[in-house]
């Protein structure tokens, strides 16, 4: 079951009793006082090297405690925490003490729930080493008891998302990109803590004791995350001699963006001049053929009604095989003329490699053509890569969203001598429908969901490719 009630639905609920008393209520006698003891806990824990981190905790609507710059938190006093406002410009000293620049990402949590009464801001070696190892912009934690330690979860079944940015120099654009991204999903996700990556971990609460409360458990979770990452690469890796990964390109190898605006644009601005040029070309001739038959268009009317048609089909992006092949030829040219490079994942590359390396064949199945894929993975941003892969197919072997498709893909790959059957064959795509269709002709799945886009929660899922755990 995975978690995803709003910032502000989740503290409302989790903490109503709370809330119903008056701000000093949620605060110690000596706030300052508590500040430093906790930093002091925390510097024990190792969770702050150097001077690294801040703790805070909100007054009221208008004023926030925070810890100074530039004090170890093994040696904070309470006369190392200052007062600075919730909103306005921030003060470059306070009492001769100056706030942290990080102070803008605590005002940003505070101001976006009024719930919020405690901010505390760790280094620790779990929390930067995951934010870098992690692809994405999220970390999935599931199926650990402490999960309990975080306010609303009440069972190990449960799974969080913890989010996570890029890291800055500019505190105001990480403030800017916390609120922005907050407002963006109504606050989900955004509930017990976040990460920054190569940077390290807010945590924060209803009070300065679940703010503690949530750090700990979340560094906690961190480090069994962390730990198991590190006996996942320890352990050997099982071989894939006869099997073959099956692979989706737009979504799921190749940024979505990449073919809408840079591929598309780059086709649909050619495509009158060639069909003029060369529309009675053996290369040509076969696919107006096909495009005027699909448009119920007669022999004798205008190409440029045949050329209507087909910017209306790129603009749609319908995937026809004619429309397909003729953008294919134009891109041809454009990869051979270097106005073209092929994108490719960072993650993805990383995985084709490994799986390679265990014995996998790779093979694509995308609705671009045949010819389209090969220019791709020859001129990608690694430069040529068809000696990764060993078949191609497009939608001339059937609909992506039809069993059948994939039926005839295993009996090629079969009499090919790829693979061994259906079960050992693994498809990956970011459309549900696609691997629906996978799953109903036998095949093993991965529903592959990039930028923080939720799973559909009809197959197992990855962030990216190199979370994509698989033996066959």
């Amino acid at each position: 079951m995975h978690t995803t009630p709003t910032y502000n639905d989740a503290h409302a609920h989790a903490h109503a009793h709370a809330h119903a008393h008056a701000h000093a209520h949620t605060l110690p006698d000596d706030p300052r006082a508590a500040l430093a003891a906790l930093g002091r806990w925390i510097d024990l824990r190792g969770w702050c090297p150097a001077t690294s981190g801040n703790l805070s905790a909100r007054l009221d609507e208008g004023r926030a405690l925070i810890t100074a710059s530039g004090h170890h938190k093994g040696a904070l006093a309470p006369e190392h925490v200052i007062e600075v406002p919730l909103r306005g410009p921030l003060p470059a000293t306070v009492g001769g003490e100056r706030p942290s620049a990080e102070t803008l990402v605590h005002r940003a949590l505070y101001l976006l729930s009024p719930h919020t009464r405690a901010v505390l801001h760790t280094h620790s070696l779990a929390a930067v080493a995951l934010s870098r190892l992690t692809v994405g912009p999220s970390l999935r934690l599931e199926g650990l008891e402490l999960l309990k330690a975080l306010a609303g979860v009440t069972s190990h079944e449960e799974a969080v998302e913890l989010p996570i940015f890029d890291n800055t120099q500019d505190m105001a654009t990480l403030a800017a990109e916390v609120e922005r991204r907050a407002r963006a999903q109504g606050g989900a996700g955004l509930r017990w803590g976040l990460l920054v990556r190569g940077h390290g971990l807010y945590a924060w609460g209803a009070s300065l004791a679940e703010a503690r409360r949530h750090l700990e458990g979340l560094e906690a979770l961190l480090s069994c995350a962390l730990e198991e990452r590190r006996a996942e690469r320890r352990a050997p890796s099982g071989p894939l001699d006869g099997c073959v990964v099956l692979t989706d390109l737009e979504g799921t190898t190749t940024d979505l963006s990449f073919v809408r605006r840079a591929l598309f644009p780059y086709a649909a601005a050619r495509l009158p001049s060639l069909l003029e040029a060369r529309h009675d070309h053996p290369d040509v001739a076969p696919h107006v053929a096909a495009a005027r038959a699909a448009l119920g268009l007669r022999s004798d009317e205008p190409l440029s009604r045949v050329t209507a048609g087909l910017l209306r089909w790129s603009e749609e992006d319908k995937k026809e095989t004619a429309l397909k092949a003729l953008q294919g030829l134009i891109w041809e040219e454009g990869y051979r003329a270097g106005e073209l490079k092929g994108h490719l994942y960072p993650d993805a590359l990383a995985a084709l490699s490994e799986w390679r390396a265990r014995g996998a064949r790779l093979a694509v199945f995308s609705s671009g053509s045949v010819q389209a894929q090969r220019l791709l993975f020859a001129h990608s941003d690694f430069g040529d890569l068809t000696p990764y892969l060993s078949a191609y197919f497009d939608t001339t072997t059937g609909p992506k969203r039809e069993a059948r498709s994939y039926e005839r893909i295993v009996g090629e790959l079969v009499r090919g001598g790829l693979a061994a059957g259906a079960a050992q064959v693994l498809f990956l795509s970011d459309t549900p429908e696609e691997l629906d269709a996978a799953r109903a002709a036998g095949l093993s799945t991965r529903e592959v969901r990039r930028d923080g886009a939720p799973p559909s929660g009809r197959h197992e899922w990855a962030a990216s490719l190199t979370d994509v755990r698989w033996r066959a």
